[in-house]
């Protein structure tokens, strides 16, 4: 009913959760779903030639083309490299409405159970998905991994995680509509200046103290000065 209203959802999934097949069924209604093997174990991008890491499965991934992609591209590559830092990512299937947002190197495979299942490379790891209904366009952008998006990804050097979240937010919900009121900034530091709620409401409250201080004060005054 919400996205029917057109709203916008974002998904990331972890690929060695267990299966949910009611959530399965509804991304795969927009298009999206997980591949996996003959036995049913989902499958894990690797990617020996264009990873950080020994093992192969923290992988760099680039932009795709198309619509969505494009727009999201565009926005990053004004202020980075565009590549995008992604851990333990599975395969994603695009299909109808939905169109790969982000995807592996040519020299990737894929794995399951530590056996190579797949060796074409390129494969899709975030996909996003348009559908109108009515007057309403519904979007949605699921990540095939839920470490795209931690805190470390996100101030990573040289990778462009923060950026590619930002000009997703900005292509789903628009510069200046952003959720709960945040907007785009872009940083010069290395270091995701976020503060959160909790600490907004400190912070807040301090800076309230000062004037309702000086408040208090002043009435005080202007009561003395009237009962002499």
């Amino acid at each position: 009913t919400y996205l029917e209203g057109g709203g916008n959802l974002i998904v990331t999934l972890d690929p060695y959760a267990s299966t949910l097949p009611v959530l399965e069924e509804f991304l795969g209604e927009w298009g999206i779903s997980l591949k996996c093997s003959d036995s049913g174990e989902r499958i894990i991008v690797k990617d020996r030639q264009n990873a950080i890491t020994a093992d192969g499965f923290t992988l760099v991934t680039d932009i795709a083309k198309g619509a969505v992609a494009d727009r999201i591209s565009e926005k990053v590559t004004a202020y980075s490299n565009g590549n995008v830092m992604m851990k333990l990512a599975s395969v994603i299937e695009a299909s109808g409405s939905a169109q790969p947002v982000l995807v592996s190197s040519p020299s990737s495979v894929g794995e399951a159970g530590g056996v190579t299942v797949l060796s074409d490379g390129s494969f899709c790891v975030g996909a996003a998905s348009e559908q109108t209904f009515g007057e309403k366009t519904g979007r949605m952008f699921v990540l095939s991994s839920v470490y795209g998006a931690t805190s470390d990804n996100l101030v990573t050097r040289g990778y462009s995680n923060r950026d590619f979240f930002y000009a997703l937010f900005d292509t789903f919900f628009g510069a200046g509509n952003m959720p709960y009121g945040s907007k785009v900034i872009l940083y010069d530091t290395e270091t995701l200046q976020n503060l959160k709620l909790g600490t907004a409401r400190v912070y807040t409250s301090l800076i309230m103290l000062v004037p309702a201080a000086l408040f208090v004060v002043g009435t005080v005054t202007v009561i003395r000065r009237k009962n002499r």
